[in-house]
């Protein structure tokens, strides 16, 4: 069969027009296909062609956020890997010290138990484990210990009510966020106090398949239990609708100024048809134009000007500052740190700072007891040892002290040390010398030395030495010394 040979540039643009028609379907059916293909897989999905991922309009009051969403949200939306992973950061970073309660000035215990906390890299692996808990709401912190060729991970190590049975030391601690883990059995006996809690967790450990563990081989962290008894929320899902509002909000600004800013060509043909303007796009001439393009004209009549916002453009800054509200409303960060506002500034002084830092205190109890297990781990497998060799090995019974990541500027400093000074000094009118150095943790003094009250025995020598000296005697005279002797007319004075 012979082909008809085109005879006209008519004929030429519908065809052209027809063939981009064709690949943009196709383009279009591959998206549809890719959005399929997502929700089938439960994976991300570009935002820009799935209509249901973060930052597309439909995400916003998106009723169940899948996992993939809240992991790519905390690595690529900045304020929510603020509230993820800088959260987890801060909360660890300055650490803390073990105290024992009947030595508070003792470092014996925190020496005893930080090396072996060390040994363990406990502050990375619990910065992780926090992260993975934010993220997903719950997550795990895997024990190993020795002597698991013998015994196994299915195999328990305590009881119900808390007694350690194992004989083996912790080895090594790692943590597993929920999207790796998978509960395969509940506590269904009624009478035990983990009844409704996980028995045996399915943990995927890599390439090598999953593993069933025991639920005393793991440390179980959920630090935000709402309505479940073991699965947390995520710090993701309060912020997650002001989330894609600002993403799509920063979105529209950058393409404001990649369209607009450096103006945009306006072609004019006066002596061309629309059929021929059609055609004369369809041939590709002028894709993906910006102001680094150029067009070389003919000799016709052909006009290229750049418009641009023409000196009008709509101020972001108050839509900006209405999604940095929420969001700091959702988070208790201030808005002025989550922007990074600098220190000199009275916007970015220590009434910020200090307020952050007191959300930080307040994660920081949230994952404390956490901390507290592992510790007592370590106690019931006997690795927690003073260094010297001659102090009793130490009890479970111990006090977690976390460093504060808040400094207070020198005149600040004085003035607290002043307050406390005049303090003091007031307490020692109506307490004794050894419950006022008690209160500030420093030994009593020797025998019956501060077994006094200053303010009471100032009194006392006060009142001594008003009984010593005699009370004098008056002489009849007038106690109103100005008035004269009664019958004595005052001298009259002439005025000047």
């Amino acid at each position: 069969m012979s082909q008809r040979r085109i005879s006209s540039d008519g004929q030429r643009r519908v065809i052209a027009e027809v063939r981009n028609t064709i690949s943009r379907g196709s383009q279009a059916l591959g998206g549809v296909k890719a959005v399929v293909d997502g929700m089938a897989a439960d994976s991300f999905v570009d935002y820009t062609v799935a209509p249901t991922t973060f930052g597309s309009p439909r995400a916003w009051g998106l009723r169940n956020v899948p996992d993939s969403v809240l992991k790519f949200t905390s690595e690529r939306e900045p304020v929510v890997r603020w509230l993820v992973y800088w959260v987890a950061v801060d909360i660890y970073d300055n650490w803390y010290k073990v105290v024992d309660p009947g030595k508070p000035n003792s470092e014996a215990l925190d020496d005893a138990v930080q090396r072996v906390l060390k040994q363990l890299k406990a502050k990375r692996e619990l910065t992780r484990l926090a992260t993975f808990d934010r993220r997903y709401g719950t997550a795990i912190l895997l024990c190993a210990y020795t002597g698991m060729g013998d015994v196994g991970w299915e195999t328990p190590i305590y009881t119900d009510d808390g007694e350690f049975i194992g004989d083996g030391k912790l080895l090594q601690i790692t943590p597993y966020p929920w999207t790796k883990v998978n509960v395969v059995e509940e506590n269904s006996d009624t009478s035990s106090i983990r009844f409704g809690l996980p028995e045996f967790y399915e943990v995927t450990r890599g390439k090598g398949g999953a593993t069933k563990v025991h639920w005393s081989r793991v440390i179980h962290s959920a630090t935000r239990l709402d309505e479940e008894s073991y699965k947390g929320v995520s710090v993701v899902l309060a912020v997650y609708d002001d989330a894609t509002g600002f993403r799509n909000l920063r979105w529209a600004m950058y393409e404001t100024m990649f369209r607009y800013g450096s103006g945009f060509p306006v072609f004019t043909f006066p002596w061309a048809t629309k059929e021929e303007i059609r055609g004369w796009i369809a041939s590709g001439e002028v894709a993906n134009w910006n102001a680094r393009g150029y067009l070389v004209a003919g000799e016709e009549e052909e006009t290229v000007e750049f418009k641009g916002m023409q000196e009008a453009s709509l101020d972001p800054a108050p839509y900006f500052e209405k999604s940095m509200q929420a969001i700091s409303t959702a988070t208790r960060i201030p808005m002025d740190v989550l922007i990074g506002v600098s220190a000199g500034r009275i916007t970015g002084s220590e009434v910020n700072e200090r307020a952050y830092f007191k959300f930080i205190s307040s994660e920081q109890s949230m994952v404390e007891h956490i901390d507290r297990e592992l510790i007592d781990r370590l106690f019931d497998t006997g690795q927690i040892t003073y260094a010297d060799a001659r102090l009793k090995d130490p009890e479970k019974n111990y006090d977690i002290m976390w460093n504060s990541g808040f400094s207070i500027n020198e005149l600040d400093s004085a003035r607290v040390k002043l307050w406390e000074s005049t303090a003091a000094k007031n307490d020692l009118e109506f307490m004794t010398v050894d419950e006022v150095r008690d209160a500030k943790k420093l030994k009593k003094l020797p025998k019956d030395d501060g077994k006094v009250v200053l303010g009471l025995e100032r009194i006392k020598k006060t009142e001594s030495r008003s009984e010593a000296v005699p009370p004098q005697e008056t002489k009849g005279k007038s106690e109103n010394r100005s008035e004269e002797p009664p019958g004595e007319a005052p001298e009259e004075v002439e005025p000047v």
